[in-house]
């Protein structure tokens, strides 16, 4: 390996590279997760698209946990009237948590025996489901939310046209009719879009279609540690062909082509360019079997050329060994076809007790600044039950969560990924800045190590927040309370009344302190001095948290100037 290139030195070979080929940037190496990344039909727990929705979107449901008297159990109540994947406020749980805290799992301490473990934790998942099924109906603890819910199961509706072109019976209520079940019609795609609503999600095609424009170098690998990638691949091929009834060309529909005609690149995905991942026991060992999605588990005396022997003499695979040879085959294969599929190792995984570093791995050549890769799944987190382990190609070593989040490894916000069609090509570019900047830092003679532990100036953090968070830090905290003082006061003029509040009680807020600025310092006088001066409503906000959704600040904006009844 050649070692980290001086900055310069790449930008010269980059934009030479760029003018020879007409490609634009860094190659991308994108890897998808399938279930709840970029599709919902999870296959391997049996739930349909409307069941996997549910369970995505109770975790996006926040409220918190009262009890009627001192000791007694608590329940949960709604207090957020919309999703949000980040925490809203302090002291709010989602629904999920709540009853997986009522439904403890058993770990590898509790339960060493894994079938066993396996056993009891699926039954206690199946009973949990059971709640997030009718969360959003009437009289349930989602009742509420029910409308935000029908505007993002309506966001997966396939449209009309498309439907009829298949023969595709679905009532007037958009839900599938009860005659229509998978499996009963000659057309594949028919079979994956029974219930009337998407299979992939169209922000992952507009991506697809999006790199293309801008004439970027990319490669797909599709990620899975379950059995629904050749439902996957179905959809995906049939896109690359240009025969997907969303992208033909026809119905005023884009034509997609990425079959290796018109000079396009080839990422159709052939049976030689699927396998399945082994890690062996030190966690540091991977190997690929290519050509095959049905994974043979070697024994304890077996090598993998043993569990495979019958493939291997009819020549249907090739087994790939080391992390290096996995790396360059890797960069061959999408030479070749620039799309692959790796069936992830499950049962390794459950064995290490579902740790990171017994997850999916992604080996990263950290020293060439001319490729990125980048892990999307909706399981990426910083704990130790991050589902991406990301290992720098020359010696194997995990790279630090730290390090990778939002460059190498990425949280898929599920209920983005349905609603918002860039939403993937946003999360590209902001990988891309950060890498730029690390190269940038190595260029100035900054060890990445050493970069990472210092600390941002406070205020550059604070500018660079993603934009849910920089919300929830600044104005959420204030604008949900004094949306529920206008609520309950009905003043003559409410726009007046809510930027009173908020400044009223900005206080409450803590900035950091931009530089060259002297420090902020709250005042609390005021708020502290003279309680009685406080409204009825500004006192019942701290105890009673009833926010309205983001949907319903025009209908707030809209009201009509009324004088308040005598009291």
């Amino acid at each position: 390996y050649m070692g980290q290139l001086p900055f310069k030195l790449y930008t010269i070979m980059k934009a030479a590279n760029q003018k020879e080929t007409g490609l634009k940037g860094p190659k991308l190496i994108l890897h998808f997760d399938i279930n709840k990344t970029i599709t919902l039909y999870d296959t391997g727990q049996g739930m349909t698209k409307e069941q996997s929705l549910c369970e995505v979107l109770v975790g996006y449901s926040w409220g918190r946990l009262e009890a009627k008297e001192p000791g007694a159990t608590p329940i949960w109540k709604l207090s957020h009237y919309t999703f949000s994947m980040l925490q809203p406020a302090e002291g709010l749980i989602t629904y999920k948590d709540f009853i997986a805290s009522q439904n403890p799992l058993k770990t590898k301490a509790e339960e060493p025996a894994l079938e066993v473990r396996n056993q009891y934790n699926r039954k206690i998942r199946n009973q949990m489901r059971q709640f997030f099924f009718v969360f959003f109906n009437p009289g349930n603890p989602g009742a509420k939310l029910k409308n935000e819910y029908e505007k993002v199961r309506k966001a997966l509706n396939l449209p009309k046209v498309v439907l009829d072109d298949l023969g595709i019976n679905v009532r007037g209520d958009g839900q599938a009719a009860e005659e229509v079940v998978p499996g009963g019609s000659k057309d594949a795609l028919a079979d994956l879009f029974f219930d009337g609503k998407f299979f992939i999600f169209p922000s992952f095609f507009r991506t697809m279609l999006m790199l293309k424009k801008a004439k970027r170098d990319f490669g797909i690998i599709f990620r899975t540690f379950g059995a629904d990638s050749m439902n996957v691949v179905t959809e995906f091929n049939r896109f690359c062909e240009g025969t997907h009834p969303c992208y033909n060309g026809k119905n005023n529909f884009p034509l997609a082509r990425f079959d290796g005609s018109k000079g396009s690149k080839n990422f159709i995905l052939d049976q030689s360019h699927v396998g399945v991942v082994h890690r062996s026991p030190n966690m540091s060992e991977i190997s690929l079997v290519m050509g095959t999605v049905k994974k043979q588990n070697p024994t304890q005396t077996q090598t993998l050329e043993d569990a495979y022997t019958k493939e291997l003499e009819e020549k249907r695979i090739k087994i790939i060994k080391n992390s290096d040879q996995v790396y360059v085959s890797m960069l061959e294969m999408l030479k070749e076809s620039s799309s692959l599929g790796w069936i992830d190792d499950y049962l390794y995984w459950k064995r290490n007790d579902e740790k990171q570093l017994a997850s999916k791995f992604m080996l990263v050549d950290q020293s060439d600044y001319n490729i990125l890769q980048i892990f999307f799944d909706e399981s990426i987190n910083d704990t130790d039950r991050c589902i991406a382990d990301p290992r720098d190609l020359m010696d194997g070593t995990p790279i630090p969560r730290r390090e990778a989040l939002g460059k190498y490894i990425i949280t898929c916000d599920t209920l983005k990924a349905i609603t918002d069609p860039d939403y993937f090509l946003k999360l590209i570019d902001q990988a891309e800045k950060l890498r730029e900047e690390e190269i940038n830092q190595i260029e100035k003679g900054v060890e990445v190590e050493k970069a990472f532990e210092e600390v941002k100036d406070e205020w550059e953090q604070f500018q660079s927040l993603p934009e849910d968070e920089y919300l929830r830090k600044t104005i959420y905290p204030l604008l949900y309370p004094a949306l529920h003082s206008v609520n309950l006061e009905r003043p003559d003029d409410p726009i007046a009344s809510i930027a009173m509040y908020m400044l009223k009680y900005k206080h409450r807020v803590t900035l950091p302190t931009k530089p060259g600025e002297p420090p902020q310092t709250a005042q609390h006088g005021e708020e502290h001095a003279n309680p009685e001066q406080h409204s009825p409503a500004a006192q019942t906000q701290l105890t009673i948290h009833l926010p309205h959704t983001a949907s319903n600040l025009n209908a707030h904006a809209n009201i009509k100037d009324t004088k308040k009844a005598p009291k």
